[in-house]
């Protein structure tokens, strides 16, 4: 009942939800006392294929790999999946409609889906805060030349911003951070209400990348890659100030920070192992979990559920398909929750604490 008392007048998307639940709770799911040892679940949305790598579609499932549903299936390339800050619609890019890729977004039924923006070649993008704009980094074919444009969560009005990648609003701030490729990395950090960027790292490094960012504090996590071929990790802050540089093993790869930023997941295949193995730690790793199945090929860590839970795609290399799983930060309850796919994209998207 508080459920639904909960989600009545709430966001349309939250409808799905409450579809999917309801439906759980009539199978093998107790919501109210699950397995998981939580009050909720989180539906995960994603982008896989059994026919052609260029053929994704939509999928939304619960996070204890129950009531999956086929949000879109209307031909193309319907990948990286994100719901709107308020769960009201889901968005995600396409070619549909021709070369490159747009914004889309989709109602809940899976039926109406709107056009947000045509004619790009998009790499990513984010919300604000608000929910209200989205900013999104293209790429020009004709120049290869990375650019940031930001427009309505409706598609009404497009501003160019600059040129750069990886565009990401700060929660606490609502400023926009995004890196720019000019020889060495820099990262440049940009406002809408200023009419000038301000610098706020630069590095000699040969390659420096915002390998990511705390969702709740304006925080970054950087990789500076030397002549070597080594790894430098560094967490700064949204001036540029170094707080700590984790000491990560020099084969870690794909490095992310909880959304707290106490928590660092990473991807190492340690010598005598069969496979990649998912890693979590503290920032100085005075304290170190294994994921334990190294069966499968990792990839794409990620925290959530107030740094408690890790999600991640592994790959069976022995059945050649891939799939998402699960497990507590510290290592444990390793599950698989998708079906296994010929195709599975690396982007896929957790739904924020909804209960």
């Amino acid at each position: 009942m508080r459920l639904i008392n909960y989600l009545h007048d709430q966001a349309p998307l939250k409808l799905v939800f409450l579809a999917m639940m309801c439906l759980a709770i009539f199978t093998s799911c107790d919501l109210l006392n699950p397995e998981e040892d939580d009050d909720y679940l989180h539906v995960v949305a994603f982008a896989a294929s059994n026919t052609d790598y260029d053929e994704h579609d939509i999928y939304m499932i619960l996070e204890d790999g129950t009531e999956q549903i086929q949000v879109l299936d209307a031909g193309g390339n319907d990948v990286y999946p994100r719901f709107h800050p308020t769960l009201k619609l889901l968005y995600f890019l396409s070619d549909r409609n021709g070369e490159g890729k747009d914004i889309y977004s989709v109602d809940t039924t899976g039926q109406v889906v709107t056009q947000i923006t045509t004619g790009f070649y998009i790499d990513n993008f984010e919300f604000s805060p608000d929910g209200e704009h989205i900013v999104f980094q293209t790429l020009q074919p004709d120049t290869f030349a990375n650019n940031i444009y930001r427009i309505t969560e409706d598609g009404s009005a497009l501003e160019f911003i600059t040129a750069g990648e990886e565009p990401y609003y700060g929660k606490n701030s609502g400023k926009l951070f995004y890196t720019e490729d000019s020889g060495p990395g820099d990262l440049h950090l940009y406002t809408f209400s200023s009419s000038s960027d301000e610098e706020i790292v630069t590095t000699t490094s040969i390659w420096v990348t915002v390998v990511d960012h705390t969702k709740n504090r304006d925080e970054f996590m950087l990789d500076y890659r030397l002549l070597a071929g080594t790894h430098n990790w560094q967490i700064i802050d949204d001036r540029g100030t170094a707080l700590v540089s984790p000491q990560l093993p020099q084969g870690a790869e794909h490095a992310g920070l909880s959304d707290e930023g106490r928590w660092i997941a990473f991807i190492e295949w340690p010598e005598g192992a069969d496979a990649e193995q998912v890693h979590t730690g503290t920032q100085n790793m005075a304290s170190k979990n294994v994921i334990t199945d190294n069966s499968y090929f990792k990839s794409a860590p990620d925290f959530y559920h107030d740094d408690f839970r890790i999600m991640y795609r592994a790959y069976n290399s022995t059945a050649q398909e891939y799939s998402l799983r699960k497990a507590s930060s510290d290592g444990g309850k390793d599950k698989k929750i998708t079906e296994s796919y010929e195709y599975l994209d690396e982007v896929y998207a957790i739904s924020p604490d909804f209960w």
